[in-house]
């Protein structure tokens, strides 16, 4: 895939509401076509991931210091959303350190 500029005036395809139940991994379902940027916000601090099935299981737990997993990425909760560049049909997966239970807003960008 060629550089894919993020552009913060590309419009809204679709939404998907990913509940966080205070343990495990929330998964949403695959991208569409046209979507190659995304759109995250989240209620609870946790880590993401894009992945490629419905399979992945994130660590409960942060990773050890100096420890590098290219595949896991911070994102904090409330903050304005975070921009991501994806490809069509793969997932974006969610964990949590936190016990807390929340949402994750998961939109398709075009």
């Amino acid at each position: 895939m060629s550089y894919f500029e993020k552009a913060r005036s590309s419009r809204p395809l679709r939404t998907q509401t990913l509940n966080y139940a205070g343990s495990g991994t929330a998964i949403s379902s695959g991208f569409s076509a046209q979507t190659y940027q995304l759109r995250v916000w989240s209620q609870v601090a946790g880590y993401w991931s894009i992945a490629e099935s419905t399979g992945v299981t994130l660590p409960t737990t942060a990773p050890p210091s100096g420890t590098q997993q290219p595949a896991q990425v911070a994102i904090g909760a409330n903050l304005a959303g975070e921009y991501i560049t994806v490809s069509p049909s793969l997932l974006f997966a969610f964990s949590s350190t936190s016990t807390s239970s929340g949402f994750v807003s998961v939109t398709e960008m075009i």
